[in-house]
């Protein structure tokens, strides 16, 4: 049973705001952003959150997980959170110090399990979203999930969470990449010319990884990447995972993409033939024809 007057640790956020360069985020966002999303799990019971940036901290809103069908009214504010900003890195990861303004249930509950469109919402402050819709996988931050570090001995240590956050993310680009060669792997070479379609979904789906691996490769270039402590063995070996995954999903599509040109070539090669053979008989009974009438 906890006591009354039992201090509770406070609660961090470590986030990854995607950026295609090294440099300070906060410095570079107006302070004054706010931002809603209406979400729904299951259709009906519909969701406000709000996110509202004010000198780099974050206050967090979420309306009752409810409404009344005969007003269409969503009750909102009734849990909020707020993002007590610590401190941000060049690589895009931000820690905060989250506090739930009330100590209910529903509230503790979002504090320690965020939801992946509350993540997604913050994440918009900071950053456009673009290359997601992708026609195989619509959630695609699922695969990063906000870090929360625990601490041994409530040492708070900025630089240690950082590089746990890193393994954490690095960790996440890893599952995503592999699913992608999953995906190319099953789908792409089952692809028939005919099949245009499907195929151009498929294409997509690797124009949206190009781009993704724009902003994964600030994580993967950060300052813990490139020194040669044995410590950061864990991250080496899931760079070079990395590295290996993205130049294997390079290689299925562009072998593909030679396979499929010359499909297409020799149909067209096929088609052109059978073209002049067309021609040939035409031209044969044209001919036949001609000599018939001058008789």
């Amino acid at each position: 049973m906890e006591e009354k007057n039992a201090v509770v640790s406070p609660t961090y956020w470590v986030i990854w705001m995607p950026t295609t360069i090294h440099t300070c985020l906060k410095d570079n966002t107006r302070q004054d952003e706010k931002r809603d999303e209406k979400i729904s799990d299951d259709g009906t019971n519909k969701q406000i959150i709000t996110a509202q940036l004010k000198n780099n901290d974050i206050k967090l809103s979420f309306s009752a997980n409810k409404y009344d069908p005969s007003k269409i009214e969503l009750i909102e504010d009734v849990y909020e959170i707020k993002l007590k900003y610590v401190n941000s890195f060049t690589d895009g990861l931000f820690i905060y110090e989250c506090v739930c303004v009330s100590q209910d249930e529903v509230s503790r509950a979002l504090l320690n399990k965020p939801r992946q469109a509350t993540i997604h919402l913050i994440k918009s402050l900071y950053h456009k979203h673009v290359f997601h819709g992708s026609s195989k996988n619509k959630d695609k931050d699922f695969y990063y999930d906000v870090y929360i570090p625990s601490f041994n001995n409530n040492l708070f240590d900025i630089n240690e969470i950082h590089k746990n956050a890193l393994i954490h993310y690095l960790r996440r680009i890893e599952e995503k990449y592999k699913w992608t060669v999953k995906l190319f792997e099953n789908d792409l070479f089952d692809l028939l010319p005919k099949n245009k379609e499907s195929r151009e979904l498929l294409y997509k789906e690797y124009d949206d990884f190009l781009g993704e691996t724009l902003f994964t490769n600030t994580l993967c270039t950060s300052k813990y990447a490139n020194t040669e402590s044995k410590n950061n063995d864990e991250v080496r070996n899931l760079l070079l995972n990395i590295e290996n995954l993205k130049a294997y999903i390079n290689h299925i599509r562009n072998y593909h993409k030679s396979k499929l040109d010359e499909l297409l070539a020799n149909k067209s090669l096929f088609w052109a033939k059978v073209g002049i053979w067309i021609s040939v008989i035409l031209s044969i009974i044209s001919l036949v024809y001609t000599c018939s009438a001058d008789r």
